[in-house]
């Protein structure tokens, strides 16, 4: 179902967010690391974007750069 509706809304961040929830919850955590990447790579909205790097955090995955990225829009640079 998540699949079905990443391929209809594929330009929403949050969509791509929930199907990486949802392949975390299934094991298969390749598959939710590409899809919070995703999500994470199209300028989510705030409380999308915290999720996505919680459970990135959570499958031990490196999220500086994602964090760094923020930092420097946050400060203008």
């Amino acid at each position: 179902m998540f699949e079905l509706n990443a391929k209809r809304h594929a330009d929403d961040p949050n969509v791509h967010d929930s199907l990486g929830e949802g392949y975390m919850m299934n094991g298969q955590n390749d598959l939710a690391i590409k899809a919070f990447k995703k999500s994470l790579s199209m300028n989510p909205p705030e409380n999308v974007k915290a999720n996505s790097l919680k459970c990135l955090k959570k499958m031990g995955v490196d999220t500086s750069a994602y964090e760094k990225t923020a930092s420097a829009v946050k400060t203008g640079m």
